[in-house]
């Protein structure tokens, strides 16, 4: 059928385009077997997606190119949510580190050593840290302070938490004064958090703004189909078709060239 057809062709365009748009990204301590995994689940998931949504717009408004335009988003749209949301832990997991470290910093310099600190702060360690504290908490108390902290550099993805945890193993080792050294690693990670929030909240403005102005000329042109259809009955022809695809090819540019501002790291 030509919507089966449409919607397969929509899919490959989409993938082939996932597929050159991938980015180097740093060393994962996950297994190779969990990133197949979770990279099986996005594939599936933006497969799911990408027909589904083909198909509601090829059904809906009988064009090819809007039909490859659904196919292309919906294949996107998973991957769009994994990243979105992994940015918003990463952005908890600062703030929490920076609060982690402030407790530590007031309990240290009430007199209260660091090991019995480090164990308070696991107690209370916020939801985003709380696996992570539990297991430092229960390394000390079966090697020690310093292998503890080592021991948790070694097993985090976190790099922030990897950095702190080094940080605080060296200075434990060195016997100097943790007061200060906690001061300064909680007012840089407390600085850190906060500008890494003032960051994503001017991203997420770019970002909606480049959202809206690729969205407004396909809901204007489903819009238009659905009022007065003879408006568009020029683009039902092949001719037609492929000006449409043109069309949304400059606003994919345009679009791109939006969320790439957005993806600017200070």
């Amino acid at each position: 059928m030509i919507w089966a057809a449409a919607a397969l062709f929509a899919l490959g365009a989409a993938l082939v385009i996932d597929g050159a748009s991938k980015r180097v990204r740093p060393p994962s301590r996950r297994s190779a077997g969990e990133l197949v995994i979770s990279a099986s689940v996005q594939g599936v998931a933006g497969a799911v997606v990408a027909t589904a949504a083909a198909l509601a717009a090829f059904l809906l408004t009988r064009w090819a190119a809007v039909t490859v335009v659904a196919a292309v988003v919906g294949a996107l749209a998973p991957k769009a949510y994994v990243n979105a949301r992994a940015a918003r832990q990463r952005l908890a997991r600062q703030e929490a580190l920076a609060k982690v470290t402030d407790r530590l910093r007031t309990a240290v310099k009430a007199g209260t050593d660091l090991k019995e600190a480090l164990v308070r702060a696991a107690d209370a360690a916020p939801p985003v840290l709380a696996g992570e504290m539990a297991a430092l908490r229960e390394l000390i108390r079966l090697r020690g302070v310093k292998e503890a902290l080592e021991a948790l550099a070694e097993l985090t993805d976190d790099p922030f938490l990897e950095r702190f945890a080094m940080v605080l193993a060296s200075a434990y080792q060195g016997g100097g004064r943790l007061g200060p050294l906690l001061g300064a690693v909680s007012d840089a990670a407390s600085l850190q958090a906060r500008t890494t929030h003032e960051i994503h909240a001017r991203q997420t403005q770019l970002r909606i703004s480049a959202n809206l102005l690729g969205a407004v000329p396909l809901v204007l042109m489903l819009y238009l189909r659905a009022a007065s259809p003879n408006f568009l009955r020029s683009y039902n022809t092949v001719q037609g078709q492929l000006v449409m695809l043109v069309g949304f090819g400059l606003v994919a540019a345009a679009w791109w060239i939006g969320r790439s501002l957005a993806r600017v790291r200070a």
